[in-house]
């Protein structure tokens, strides 16, 4: 019914002249521009379904505002320690009661916050067995001018972009290793002055580790055996309007490179549907986007380059 209920205002619009969707033309534009692709994905019959949503009028440049992740250094990678563990055919965290509720970064750059610290409330629940919401906005706010490992870059620039290890880095310096929670440091999606405040959290970061890039065996590894996982992603037109299934792109649908990826998010299980294994991924773009939240990505093809930069923290 949505879909033919937009599709009736479009042509409505055309008939009396004024966009009825949106009053601008430049959002008119780019929602006849996402229609046809919309329409185009229909025909070609794929395994996930794109539909109309709340991002229906944005273009892609406007679209980059709910986003912001910004690669600028290739982390040293780790040795996984979980390795050559048995891990079952599906593992959902969300059933273990780690994972909280999805939230909404809104039009503020700051996917890299929501992915680092929505990882690490899962470690937190998971140590603690108490449920917790950490704050984005002290990180959004407070992470700046830190330091690569190699000492070469510095990050963040809050609404305008981050990358995921510099929240880590900057815990492990800052704060008494510990993020404010939600409640003492609210969400605000602008930028402002850091503000923290000794935080109520129980649980500090002791570090945290860097994957492999590309071995998304030993991801599956990790998150079975220790919990969610903070990684980067090619956001494209296709996850903007994803509505459900598994998205399975080739690489000319979603560029896989490092330096493609736009957008932060959190691993948080996997399965397998039809023969076809995925990743279950939690989005910041509210729970009215995707499947409640969530999209599932093909896994087995480094899809979308999901694993170039796979980290996770670690607590005590």
């Amino acid at each position: 019914m949505k879909f033919i209920y937009l599709i009736l205002n479009t042509l409505l619009t055309f008939s009396s002249g004024t966009p009825i969707i949106r009053r601008k033309r430049d959002d008119y534009e780019a929602f006849n521009f996402n229609k046809n692709h919309i329409l185009s994905n229909i025909e070609t019959g794929p395994r996930w379904k794109l539909d109309f949503n709340k991002f229906s009028s944005i273009s892609s440049d406007d679209f980059n505002k709910f986003k912001g992740y910004r690669f600028r250094h290739d982390l040293v990678r780790n040795n996984n320690n979980t390795i050559n563990k048995i891990i079952p055919t599906s593992w959902d965290w969300r059933d273990k009661g780690i994972v909280g509720p999805v939230k909404d970064q809104g039009q503020c750059g700051s996917c890299w916050a929501f992915s680092a610290v929505g990882a690490l409330e899962s470690q937190i629940m998971k140590k603690t067995k108490q449920s917790i919401s950490l704050s984005e906005q002290n990180m959004v706010d407070c992470v700046k001018n830190v330091l690569s490992p190699d000492n070469t870059t510095e990050c963040c620039d809050g609404c305008e972009g981050g990358e995921m290890y510099s929240v880590y880095q900057y815990l492990q310096n800052n704060q008494n290793k510990k993020d404010d929670t939600e409640k003492q440091y609210p969400y605000t999606a602008v930028d402002q002055n850091c503000n923290a405040v000794p935080s109520n959290v129980n649980a500090a970061l002791k570090g945290y580790v860097s994957l492999q890039k590309g071995d998304e065996k030993a991801m599956a590894q990790a998150l079975y055996t220790v919990g969610p996982l903070s990684v980067g992603v090619n956001a494209n037109q296709d996850w903007q309007l994803y509505s459900s299934g598994i998205y399975d792109p080739s690489d000319d649908q979603c560029d896989p490179s490092i330096y493609a990826q736009d957008h932060g998010v959190i691993l948080v299980g996997f399965g397998s549907e039809g023969g076809l294994d995925y990743w279950i991924v939690r989005n910041s773009w509210g729970e009215d986007w995707g499947e409640n939240g969530y999209l599932r990505l093909a896994r087995g093809h480094n899809a979308c380059g999901v694993a170039n930069s796979a980290i996770y923290p670690i607590v005590s």
